[in-house]
């Protein structure tokens, strides 16, 4: 008998193994993570293409259409001064993901930095490095972001700065924590015995196998930065008007308790936007957990 033929013998039906799904595939494979891969993807299109989807101009004042009921003109009504609702969600949509992706690749980077760094010398370095973190933690987060608004001046560059500064150290202390773990492994000594430079092992060796961990709480952080955003123009310290916010139009329509459309519509896109982030944030993770592999 040929050796084929006892191969065919021990495996008389052999079959290709499945091969894994990619991690976008298995992020919408869950109800949760095509929801929120939907809504975020919506909200980021409708930011991009804003000034072809708005029917009108969103600074335009009509006082000849103050704080109209949604119709067949206006879909989603006017709000205080006669603007259209609808085409201010639409260019509050930009506002929203520029702050969220700017605030939070910010102090993702900025964060990253820092923590790889402190976590990888250890010593002084990153006893200095985390009790500047810890301090800056301890603030509540909308309490530190109007501090640094008070000190720096409102408006929408600032509004990013100030929630940068926010942010990083929550990065820098999760990164810390998963580079003191890493350089411990087994790859990361046989790099230094090969003569790697501490810059090369952070590159090639530690930042690949936490980025991850880092993007699944980026995504999660994300719906806490668009609140944070809202809050502080809701009190008029974030974007600054005519430029469309979605909290200073929460803030303009809780004047006129009547006209309810004109804070209702902001309020539910920031509920929907909030629940994608979250959705998707946690089909992330799960997609990213090693422990749930054998389930999926």
């Amino acid at each position: 008998m040929s050796l084929t033929s006892l191969q065919s013998a021990a495996d008389p039906a052999p079959h290709k193994r499945p091969r894994r799904k990619g991690l976008l595939g298995m992020v919408i494979a869950s109800r949760r993570g095509a929801f929120g891969a939907v809504v975020i993807t919506a909200i980021a299109l409708i930011a991009i293409f804003a000034p072809c989807l708005a029917p009108y101009d969103p600074t335009r004042i009509d006082y000849l259409a103050i704080a109209k009921a949604p119709s067949a003109a206006h879909l989603l009504g006017t709000d205080e001064v006669g603007r259209d609702i609808l085409s201010r969600l639409i260019f509050g949509a930009r506002v929203s993901v520029v702050v969220v992706v700017s605030s939070i690749g910010g102090a993702m980077i900025l964060g990253s930095a820092i923590g790889l760094i402190a976590g990888y010398s250890r010593g002084l370095l990153d006893d200095l490095a985390m009790r500047i973190v810890d301090s800056i933690l301890a603030f509540p987060t909308l309490v530190l972001a109007l501090l640094v608004i008070a000190l720096i001046g409102p408006g929408l560059t600032n509004a990013i700065i100030a929630m940068i500064v926010v942010y990083t150290p929550s990065f820098a202390r999760l990164v810390r924590g998963e580079t003191l773990t890493l350089r411990n492994r087994d790859y990361v000594s046989a790099a230094m015995m090969g003569g790697a430079r501490p810059a090369q092992i952070l590159i090639r060796e530690i930042l690949p196998n936490l980025a991850g961990n880092t993007l699944v709480f980026a995504s999660l952080l994300a719906s806490t930065a668009l609140i944070t955003e809202s809050a502080l123009s809701f009190i008029g310290l974030g974007v600054q008007p005519p430029v469309p916010s979605w909290g200073y139009m929460i803030s303009a329509g809780m004047q006129y308790w009547s006209a309810w459309w004109i804070s209702f519509y902001p309020g539910l896109a920031i509920f929907i936007a909030v629940l994608g982030f979250n959705f998707l944030g946690d089909a992330l993770r799960d997609a990213l957990d090693p422990t749930l592999e054998a389930g999926r």
